[in-house]
């Protein structure tokens, strides 16, 4: 069950992140723009690579999560992974982030997205996959909208960020959801 093949969308391609490119997060998590959204506080390298365990770099084990470099003209711009594969349910958690700020709101977190999910849904047959976010990321509440998640819950009060206290809001997207989108998009 390795992953032999990088995983192209319209807009990026999904390649399999190694360990040593952990930098790459420590330093897309870090900028002032995103720490508020991701985070909520600056993180140290040595605090990201703990955070950060061998197996998302790794292919011995995909049900134990595995990290994604998203890549736009050959460029590294952002990551996304998904956490432990929930056998029994068919579920599982992800976790975007596009680094570069200014190619945020060119419509490339939704073509990861829409490429990851789609992976994820035909590689492991899920039947669930959700995300969260705070309550303040508007951009990626869009982002999750349009690539068809569907909110589920909020975590009252769930994070202090920047001295004050932020909602968490669940997302979730279902196979049949998934599948539904994907063939009216086809048609």
């Amino acid at each position: 069950m390795k992953i032999k093949d990088n995983i192209p969308g319209d807009k990026v391609i999904l390649i399999p992140m190694k360990r040593k490119d952990v930098r790459l997060i420590h330093k897309w998590a870090n900028q002032p723009e995103v720490i508020p959204l991701w985070n909520g506080r600056q993180k140290t390298l040595k605090e990201t690579k703990d955070d950060w365990r061998p197996h998302y770099f790794s292919d011995r084990d995909p049900y134990s999560g595995r990290c994604f470099v998203i890549v736009l003209d050959g460029s590294p711009i952002g990551m996304i992974v998904h956490n432990r594969i929930d056998k029994d349910n068919r579920s599982t958690d992800i976790d975007i982030i596009i680094g570069p700020t200014t190619l945020w709101d060119k419509g490339l977190g939704t073509d990861a997205l829409k490429t990851f999910l789609s992976y994820l849904f035909k590689r492991f047959r899920l039947n669930r996959i959700w995300l969260a976010t705070y309550s303040h990321n508007k951009r990626a509440i869009r982002a999750y909208k349009k690539t068809g998640f569907k909110e589920e819950g909020c975590l009252r009060e769930d994070a202090f960020i920047e001295g004050r206290y932020v909602d968490s809001l669940l997302f979730s997207i279902l196979r049949s959801e998934w599948e539904d989108s994907a063939h009216n998009n086809t048609s």
